[in-house]
């Protein structure tokens, strides 16, 4: 197996270990934390999730649930997701899929 690994102390704003930090990696289920932060981002602290959502967000977050990601995939427009959330997290090595693939 071959793992990519970064530890950044809050603290003192350095990394404290790093192990291949830009190496590409497929990674399904950081897909689905960008899902939900996507879905969130700009709601507000106010912001009340309607049931259906909340079923599906709990499903994918705390079962992996494919279906429930690729709807919330698809209703925010996809690949779109990622680039927005990359954005805004300053995630440098994090990309789209490549053009044609965007189910992937």
């Amino acid at each position: 197996m071959t793992a990519g690994v970064a530890v950044f102390d809050r603290q003192t704003g350095t990394f404290t270990e790093q192990l291949n930090p830009a190496m590409q990696f497929r990674s399904a289920s950081v897909v689905k934390l960008l899902i939900a932060l996507d879905y969130l981002w700009n709601r507000g602290p106010t912001y009340e999730i309607p049931a259906g959502d909340r079923t599906q967000l709990n499903s994918m977050l705390r079962s992996s649930d494919d279906d429930a990601a690729s709807d919330f995939w698809v209703r925010n427009s996809g690949g779109a997701i990622v680039t927005r959330m990359s954005d805004e997290l300053k995630l440098s090595d994090t990309t789209r899929p490549p053009t044609g693939q965007d189910g992937m």
